[in-house]
């Protein structure tokens, strides 16, 4: 999303390692239909609909409705990365996906969002929930790149059983001209970075880190026509991935986000730091409408296919989440648009959900904008299931 001045917060699990062990205690076997069990790296936290607890150790990055059985695609933590199928409990069927692999079909569409109040804001994030009628599999916010680790708000967001997504702006918003990406590919923030990877290690949860976003606009100065090559933001992005790998940031996810439908950027290639730097893609778009002078309505499969398609020859069988996005209500109908995007999104085979931008912003891009947008989201939810590709062994 492009930036604006808003006011924004500054806001010990096991490791196994390369074990192909699943272990559950003996008071944690009392799984219900209708589990919801959400794993943070290798710790699982499960709740019943009775609303008891249940902690274990469980594989990595996977979030799964279970009734009594999951066959699931876990990734070492190691440098080699070849992923397994291994079972996790029971023999009774079940719906499930992972967060770092392509698992088994079909497969949960994930729904998230991002809002005014942030991680902190837990209303307002339950409030966004009730609307949809769906738990949040993900609650996404930003940083600035001098922030403190976001330690506190990591733990909010998991006190929630969603999945953290920090997106971590290379700047300071009261010092926008300072250049920042220069400077971390000279080193001299590498303390800095160093105490990010430590901390959020510390943390134990799956953190996804969404560094330097919509690279390829033009309103942010880790662009081109803000003073970034795609070299010099390639050498940065490896640099900083590898200390977090060096301080055993192992648990952090490495979002590279692009953004979509701007056919006069410079080819997503340039830009690609490589497999081996990047764990899941992202891609951001919005239908502006005519809320805009400049702008007008788009459908979602213009908006994204072209990125969608061009991701996928670059990254592979890299998964694909679409990190942001959101529509105006000006210009065409809203809920009709929501029904169209959930639609085209659960046909593509990589891409395993959304983060709803739920701002009142440059428009109100919020679901509950109308009645009738927040009940379109709620029944496009209900029916949104994924078809992934068949699993690899």
């Amino acid at each position: 999303m492009r930036p604006a001045d808003f006011d924004q917060h500054d806001a010990a699990a096991a490791h196994p390692g390369s074990t192909n062990e699943v272990r559950y205690p003996a008071t944690t076997m009392t799984w219900d239909t209708g589990v919801v069990c959400t794993a943070f790296s290798e710790r699982a936290t499960a709740t019943s609909l009775t609303g008891q607890s249940h902690i274990g150790i469980a594989s990595d990055r996977l979030r799964c409705v279970a009734s009594k059985y999951a066959v699931v695609r876990r990734r070492n933590l190691g440098s080699a990365r070849s992923p397994q199928l291994w079972p996790i409990f029971g023999n009774a069927p079940t719906m499930c996906h992972n967060l770092g692999r392509v698992g088994m079909a079909p497969e949960r569409f994930l729904y998230g969002v991002t809002t005014e109040g942030g991680p902190f804001a837990v209303r307002e994030l339950q409030a966004a929930s009730r609307r949809v009628g769906r738990a949040l599999d993900r609650v996404m916010w930003f940083e600035q790149f001098g922030a403190a680790p976001p330690v506190d708000a990591i733990r909010s967001v998991t006190a929630m059983a969603a999945v953290p997504v920090v997106t971590w702006e290379p700047w300071r918003w009261d010092r926008r001209p300072t250049p920042t990406m220069s400077m971390l590919r000279a080193g001299l923030f590498d303390d800095h970075v160093r105490r990010w990877a430590r901390e959020l290690a510390v943390t134990g949860v799956t953190v996804y880190l969404r560094f330097g976003h919509e690279f390829n606009g033009h309103w942010y100065p880790w662009s081109v026509p803000g003073g970034t090559p795609a070299a010099e933001y390639v050498d940065v992005w490896r640099r900083i991935r590898a200390i977090f790998d060096a301080e055993g940031a192992h648990n952090v996810v490495w979002v590279w986000c692009a953004n979509a439908g701007l056919p006069e950027g410079s080819p997503l290639e340039q830009w690609f730091p490589g497999p081996d730097y990047v764990d899941v893609v992202g891609i951001d778009g919005y239908n502006w409408g005519t809320s805009q002078p400049w702008s007008s309505w788009i459908e979602p499969a213009e908006l994204f296919g072209d990125t969608i398609a061009e991701v996928r020859t670059l990254a592979g069988a890299t998964p694909v989440t679409i990190s942001e996005v959101g529509c105006a209500e000006a210009g065409g109908s809203k809920a009709d648009w929501i029904t169209a995007l959930l639609s085209f999104l659960c046909a593509e085979t990589t891409v395993d959900g959304l983060v709803w931008f739920d701002h009142d912003k440059e428009t109100d891009w919020r679901t509950g904008s109308s009645g009738t947008s927040a009940a379109a989201m709620r029944v496009a939810l209900q029916n949104a299931q994924r078809t992934s590709a068949e699993p690899r062994t």
